[in-house]
């Protein structure tokens, strides 16, 4: 059977043209330069080979391809790397905040974003409080040794201060104004003579043991806090070591019967120790053995106490120091009196201070009978050796020779 083939319908062979597709037609209002490449209208962010080929493609706009010359693009193109690259490290210089010098305050509120991050940390306990303690017990005894070497030096050169000022010489103006101080105080005066005596101690001037006057003062006032540091000083200038060390037993013994203050320790052990180191200081001082036998005495310790009595009466002058004072005072104003002003009452208490002038006036108005008696008295009132003391005053020796008074002469 024959086919008949039409021109038209002629069968042509395949070719690689044949299996090209179609092209698209092009539209009247496109014009050559808009066209578009076929690699731009791919979706973005995608490629037709995955891993091949750039990841994004964004075509220019048709104003910005048109309004764009080809020298210009290579310039547009490095102008946004450059901003790009300048303006985040401008950014970063401007934005960066100045250094500043950290407060206490500032570092005050840091402590709880480092106690925060030590925490995180995993630290043994038994190690970290081994070495906390470790460095608290350098520190102390650091801190022991430094004030330790520190009062040495201070004790060191308070002594080599009073003694450059004991080779100085007292005007008579402080002596006398130390004499009416010390007078207000044992008058009772003691605000006033507390005062004069801080003035005098201010000036630079040789008296020795001012600062134990002052706080012999301060404690009669009831400044017990003044009175501890100049008996400290007391003992740092060297100065009546045994006596200061006997006050300062006694100050303790005030602090502890003061409830507002505190003591540390019992008060009563260290007043007995601070008086046995003051019997070590001076041998002689009688005050440091009677302070002790109270003390002792009040702790039912009767036996102690005699023996320390005894000590302290064996070292103590057998004269009265106070009368014998009183009664020369006594005779020399008399001395000074005229015959014919002197006073003729005659005392009716038993006390030497008054009857022993009373004898003396009698004697410089001639009536010896009734200076016999009243020196009688005398003698019925005080020890031997006081009144052999007394009656063998420059002033009554003037009438040694008189028969009724001879025999209190020794005669």
């Amino acid at each position: 059977m024959s086919q008949k083939h039409d021109k038209s319908s002629k069968i042509r062979p395949r070719s690689i043209a044949a299996k090209m597709p179609e092209k698209e037609d092009e539209t009247e209002n496109d014009s050559p330069e808009e066209k578009i490449p076929a690699t731009a209208r791919l979706k973005l962010g995608k490629t037709p080979f995955p891993g091949r080929g750039p990841k994004k493609i964004i075509p220019l706009r048709k104003e910005e391809k048109a309004a764009t010359p080809p020298e210009a693009k290579v310039e547009s193109v490095k102008e946004p790397v450059e901003e790009s690259v300048k303006e985040p490290v401008e950014d970063a210089v401007k934005t960066k905040p100045p250094k500043k010098n950290l407060t206490w305050r500032a570092l005050f509120r840091r402590v709880p974003v480092y106690y925060k991050k030590l925490s995180r940390r995993k630290v043994p306990l038994l190690p970290a409080g081994a070495v906390l303690l470790l460095l608290v017990f350098l520190f102390s005894w650091t801190f022991s040794r430094w004030s330790y070497q520190r009062g040495v030096a201070n004790g060191l050169q308070l002594a080599e201060d009073a003694a450059t000022r004991s080779k100085m010489e007292v005007s008579p103006e402080v002596a006398k104004e130390l004499n009416e101080a010390l007078f207000q105080l044992r008058k009772g005066e003691v605000a006033d003579a507390l005062k004069r005596l801080q003035k005098l101690e201010e000036l630079p001037h040789g008296v020795a043991s001012l600062s134990y006057l002052v706080a012999l003062a301060a404690m009669q006032n009831g400044d017990i806090t003044l009175a501890e540091r100049k008996v400290s000083e007391t003992i740092a200038k060297r100065e009546r070591i045994s006596d200061a060390l006997a006050l300062q037993s006694v100050l303790e013994t005030q602090k502890a019967a003061d409830p507002s203050m505190t003591s540390m320790g019992d008060p009563k052990m260290r007043s007995e120790a601070l008086l046995r180191q003051a019997m070590i200081a001076d041998g002689a001082n009688p005050y440091p053995h009677f302070e002790l036998a109270t003390l002792l005495r009040y702790q039912g310790k009767t036996e102690e106490a005699k023996a320390e009595i005894r000590a302290a009466q064996a070292r103590l002058n057998p004269i009265d120091s106070h009368l014998v004072m009183e009664v020369t005072l006594a005779f020399m104003e008399i001395e000074e009196t005229p015959v014919g002003d002197l006073p003729s009452e005659v005392p009716a208490s038993a006390d030497a201070a008054r009857l022993f002038p009373a004898a003396y006036s009698a004697m410089r108005r001639g009536d010896f009978d009734l200076a016999a008696s009243l020196l009688r008295r005398c003698q019925d009132a005080l020890s031997i050796d006081a009144f052999d003391y007394l009656v063998n005053d420059p002033a009554l020796r003037r009438y040694v020779d008189r028969p009724e008074l001879r025999p209190f002469f020794g005669g």
